[in-house]
């Protein structure tokens, strides 16, 4: 045989080993009847994993406060490391059962290996939040192309309200500029307001201008 020692259990039945402590406390871990491996601490006890240094890394808490904590005093620049090796997705999934509300955030593999936050049980569905591999934001925007867009959408209306917040290359002085897109059926326009700085030597002190473009063509 291949095993040390093999737990074989009857039809229908679980394959369970039992760990019995001084004190009479007892823990188990099985493989049950759906084929699911335990482990089953005792009541009101926590499962603890260490690591070779007996330093517990992981704790599965039967606490009021963390269900599942993880210590580490090492230099380890993460605690926690989700890697997807396939199509899907690193992400991870938070739902509230009473309300049916649910959010996932993640790295998205079917767009671009962006980083989203959705409201729904899948990235790319309902995204709220983008940032692309540039470090480019969108909020309503999975697109974004500047370092932070706004986007709302309004049925019937195409988007309006949008924010853009950029070191804009679209003008000859390197400066910060606000942008307000409307955006509709044939006719786009956006308004803005431009603050410019100095670049070069030369000084157009510090111009602030308020204009409207005509985006359409």
């Amino acid at each position: 045989s291949d095993y040390e020692l093999h737990i074989r259990a009857g039809a229908g039945e679980n394959a369970d080993f039992l760990f019995t402590a001084g004190d009479g406390t007892g823990a188990s871990m099985n493989v049950n009847n759906g084929g699911n491996f335990e482990i089953w601490p005792p009541s009101g006890r926590d499962t603890v994993l260490r690591n070779g240094s007996g330093v517990a890394t992981l704790i599965v808490d039967t606490g009021p406060n963390a269900i599942v904590q993880t210590f580490d005093s090492s230099a380890s620049p993460y605690m926690l490391l989700l890697q997807q090796g396939g199509v899907g997705d690193s992400a991870i999934d938070f739902y509230i059962s009473t309300s049916g509300q649910e959010y996932t955030m993640g790295i998205d593999n079917s767009d671009s290996d962006k980083f989203k936050i959705a409201s729904s049980s899948a990235l790319g569905t309902n995204d709220r939040l983008t940032i692309d591999t540039a470090g480019n934001v969108g909020i309503g925007n999975t697109a974004p192309s500047t370092s932070l867009t706004i986007t709302k959408n309004r049925a019937g209306f195409g988007t309006y309200g949008t924010i853009q917040l950029t070191n804009s290359s679209m003008i000859t002085t390197a400066g910060n500029e606000i942008s307000f897109m409307t955006s509709e059926v044939n006719q786009s326009y956006r308004s803005s307001i431009r603050a410019f700085a100095t670049v070069g030597g030369a000084t157009d002190g510090g111009t602030l201008q308020f204009l409207t473009t005509d985006t359409s063509s």
